[in-house]
């Protein structure tokens, strides 16, 4: 009987030791849009933190597309109930700092991760994820999943790459053929796909090379009627008339051999590697310059922290965690795998990610834009806007829209849209 009773009690003191250690373990969610091999990628990073951390189990759930992920994130946040870490696009993060409740969801991200990171980043990502709250600007979110505006092309044929619009126009005109001899050309040196709303983003990155600056520091109108502008939007069209203009997508086309240019994010690496496989060499180019300087944007979304319905160990377990995703070997991991940006300035200077980099020349573009791009401002509007944008380019590329008109009409339309954005902000772009 005693020795019965010695076994039962060890057992019962073992079932309550690991029941409590289940209790003890803080769980974090971690929302996001990654799909394919980008969320085969986001498993492996979350698999490799709770195997490293015993006390925290990070769940990662796919949310759907960014769209998706979007109305949930805003759901979840007017039901009190959201993640504990999510993605989100500069221009979502204020609807989170000024919900209904009149109450920031979101924990001051700055205040949790060791100062030296944000030191150690590129300067850009610091500036894009500093929001202004209660009137002082707050970092409030980070970096992830980061790209760049590069050029693609077809090393075989183009074995330099323009470095300027005239070289751009020169190359993509010469490159044009007529291979089935019915009087028009099938193959093109540069392929445009203005029907994407991502038209918005290259047009602004014209704009910028052209001298524009887009919105004035107080965030409350834009200058898309001015001679930059027009210069930019001019120039594109000059580019369309002697461009294969297409609704595909243009990695599969580039494949196919039938366009052997296109402007792009460089999130599109992955995808082009996939599509050319080993038909011919291929690389990526970021220094085109337009009559006043190089540009490129910064796209892709950013990771915060709600502290809406969440405990402090909660918040700092989610901390840990992104603090982890955006550690050296972690941050060059996921460019490598993924193709977008390390998000340090150290991880991008590593001899791992150089040594990567010299086998993969495709990825150096988008690091090198770094010194001369820009990021859209992180202003809840800025999602119509955009769109705003994208149809006024869209209705000269495709149709034919005079130039000054839609640009005069488009800053109208656009500053309109901005008239609600609160005062105290500042936008330098």
């Amino acid at each position: 009987m005693f020795r019965r009773g010695l076994v039962l009690a060890v057992l019962l003191a073992l079932t309550l030791t690991f029941g409590l250690q289940a209790q003890d373990k803080v769980v974090v969610t971690f929302w996001h849009a990654m799909s394919g091999g980008l969320g085969d990628t986001v498993d492996a990073l979350v698999a490799q933190f709770n195997e490293q951390n015993p006390d925290v189990e990070v769940q990662a759930v796919f949310q759907g597309r960014y769209g998706d992920l979007f109305q949930k994130e805003l759901a979840s946040v007017a039901a009190g109930e959201p993640p504990t870490i999510a993605q989100m696009f500069e221009n979502w993060t204020p609807q989170f700092l000024q919900p209904a409740l009149d109450v920031s969801a979101l924990a001051p991200i700055g205040a949790l991760i060791d100062a030296a990171v944000f030191d150690d980043m590129p300067q850009i990502f610091v500036k894009a994820n500093t929001y202004t709250v209660g009137g002082t600007p707050v970092i409030t979110t980070v970096p992830f999943n980061k790209s760049a505006t590069v050029l693609y092309y077809n090393k075989d044929v183009v074995p330099n790459p323009p470095q300027t619009w005239d070289e751009l126009l020169q190359v993509a005109g010469s490159l044009n053929k007529d291979t089935d001899g019915d009087g028009q050309d099938d193959v093109f040196g540069f392929g445009m796909r203005p029907s994407s709303s991502g038209i918005s983003e290259i047009y602004l990155t014209f704009v910028r090379m052209a001298g524009g600056s887009i919105i004035s520091p107080d965030c409350k109108s834009v200058d898309l009627n001015s001679d930059a502008a027009v210069t930019a939007l001019t120039f594109l069209k000059n580019l369309a008339s002697q461009s294969l203009v297409t609704g595909d997508f243009l990695d599969g086309v580039f494949a196919d051999n039938k366009i052997f240019m296109y402007y792009d994010t460089s999130a599109g690496i992955g995808f082009a590697a996939r599509a050319v496989g080993d038909k011919f060499n291929w690389s990526t180019s970021g220094g085109l310059s337009g009559p006043v300087s190089t540009s490129s944007v910064i796209q892709g979304t950013n990771l915060g922290i709600f502290k809406m319905g969440h405990s402090q160990a909660e918040i700092d377990a989610a901390a840990r965690f992104i603090q982890f995703l955006i550690d050296v070997p972690q941050t060059v991991f996921w460019a490598e795998q993924t193709g977008y940006l390390p998000v340090r300035n150290s991880a991008i200077n590593s001899s791992g990610f150089q040594e990567f980099l010299g086998n993969n020349d495709s990825y150096r573009a988008p690091t090198q834009s770094l010194a001369n791009a820009f990021v859209t401002p992180g202003l809840s509007e800025w999602g119509d806007v955009r769109l705003t944008i994208a149809d006024a380019v869209q209705s000269v590329l495709i149709g034919d829209a005079p130039i000054a008109d839609t640009l005069k009409q488009l800053n109208v339309d656009v500053d309109d849209a901005l008239a609600t954005v609160p005062d105290g902000l500042t936008c330098k772009l």
